[in-house]
């Protein structure tokens, strides 16, 4: 299937700007990414998922999401950072296509 120049230039554009964004602004509030991230990690270490000592940040979701979220446990954080930041993105694409 050939790809149209400014199809082309369009997705190019796109991964600039969501670039731009991650690099300048999105990286440092990536607070939900860091309560999934936890959640992964108690779940496959078998710990409890709903504290109340995480206070704001407590879990709120379903435990199959925590599950889902697991092999963001075994990465680091950044690089599960823009893993998820890049899914989220392809995601929107993908919905908005």
């Amino acid at each position: 299937m050939p790809t149209s120049p400014r199809a082309l230039a369009g997705a190019i554009a796109i991964v600039v700007l969501a670039s731009v964004a991650y690099g300048v602004r999105v990286q440092s509030e990536m607070a939900d990414f860091a309560v999934y991230r936890t959640a992964a990690i108690r779940v496959v270490q078998a710990e409890p998922l709903y504290r109340a000592d995480d206070g704001h940040y407590q879990y709120k979701y379903l435990p199959a999401f925590a599950l889902a979220m697991a092999p963001f446990g075994w990465v680091g954080p950044e690089a599960g950072k823009v893993t998820w930041y890049a899914l989220s993105i392809a995601l929107l694409a993908v919905f908005v296509g």
